[in-house]
């Protein structure tokens, strides 16, 4: 069975589903660890803009290039580019509360992330 959530071994993904990869290697929360408590947490909540995640992180990174290598074994360039479109169009929060900072904060993020994954991609495969 394939779970519906990234499941984590040290640190490390074990097992997901290709748009719960897409969303992990375009995610606007690198931190640099994950710990499979964080999975299951409550969707955060904040008041004020929240800290930006750092622009390059080498465990994202090495992540992102793992998935661009290995990709083509559980997916089709198309279905990988198609998600990756879906992922850089996604939609705001439903609670018009969060909204306007989503758009400010997170989509950026979430937008640069994809920019990264396809400007990477395209680098591993062009002479």
């Amino acid at each position: 069975m394939i779970p519906r959530h990234p499941e984590y071994h040290d640190g490390g993904i074990i097992a997901a589903t290709i748009e719960k990869i897409v969303e992990e290697i375009t995610s606007e929360y690198h931190s640099g660890e994950k710990d499979a408590s964080a999975t299951n947490a409550a969707p955060m909540k904040f008041n004020s803009p929240p800290p930006p995640p750092p622009l390059f992180n080498l465990k994202a990174h090495e992540f992102l290039l793992m998935v661009l290598r290995t990709y083509s074994t559980f997916c089709t360039s198309s279905e990988l580019l198609h998600l990756l479109s879906i992922r850089y169009h996604v939609p705001p929060p439903i609670d018009p509360e969060f909204q306007e900072l989503w758009r400010q904060y997170m989509r950026v993020y979430i937008q640069a992330r994809v920019y990264n994954a396809l400007r990477n991609w395209l680098d591993q495969e062009t002479p």
